[in-house]
């Protein structure tokens, strides 16, 4: 019975030396990225809040997925517009303007390459590697404010990568700083609070 006791111990022990210890993500400053980069969007805006709520491990399939979002908000607008002139087209009498059909053809035409990137990338997440990870997506709470016009919160997303630079797979950021610029939710999501400023 000892035996055996010293076995168990000796295994405990030697798992135990064996587990690697999980090493610490240390962030670089991000605040003073999103702060320029808000600054550029619009000078009079004021950073309320800035702080980390969550930490994704990032994998070459997740990434592809995230890079698919801002092409669907793109097609989801051209769609639109589309449908629009479309319906203002089908209510002209006697003929259609050229200027409304040459839209048209326009819209149609960036439809067809938003779906041709849409469906690259539904190629590429098939074979893609959903193990190894290749970055980050460090998930932060934000609330900006206007003076005398609006304060808005929102979570914002950075990609990083291993080395902890910032990463341009995911373009959602450029988005997200756009819809927070104009007191907009970027994304929906539990943390969106908009207040106008009385």
């Amino acid at each position: 019975m000892l035996k055996f006791l010293w076995l168990f111990i000796l295994s405990f022990v030697l798992l135990s030396s064996c587990k690697q210890k999980e090493t610490p993500i240390l962030l670089p400053d991000l605040k003073s990225s999103f702060s320029s980069q808000v600054q550029q969007k619009d000078s009079s805006l004021l950073i309320d809040s800035f702080y980390l709520v969550g930490i994704d491990t990032m994998t070459t399939k997740v990434s592809l997925f995230h890079q698919k979002f801002p092409y669907l908000h793109i097609l989801g607008r051209l769609s639109k517009e589309t449908d629009s002139i479309k319906n203002l087209v089908a209510h002209q009498a006697p003929l259609p303007s050229k200027y409304d059909l040459d839209q048209l053809k326009i819209l149609e035409d960036e439809k067809k390459y938003v779906n041709y990137e849409i469906d690259s990338l539904n190629k590429l997440l098939v074979s893609s590697d959903s193990i190894t990870p290749i970055g980050y997506r460090a998930i932060y709470k934000v609330t900006i404010r206007k003076m005398n016009t609006f304060s808005v919160s929102d979570t914002i997303a950075y990609s990083l990568s291993l080395k902890m630079e910032l990463a341009d797979w995911d373009r959602n950021i450029e988005k997200a700083i756009d819809s927070l610029a104009i007191g907009n939710h970027s994304l929906r999501g539990p943390f969106n609070i908009k207040k106008p400023m009385k």
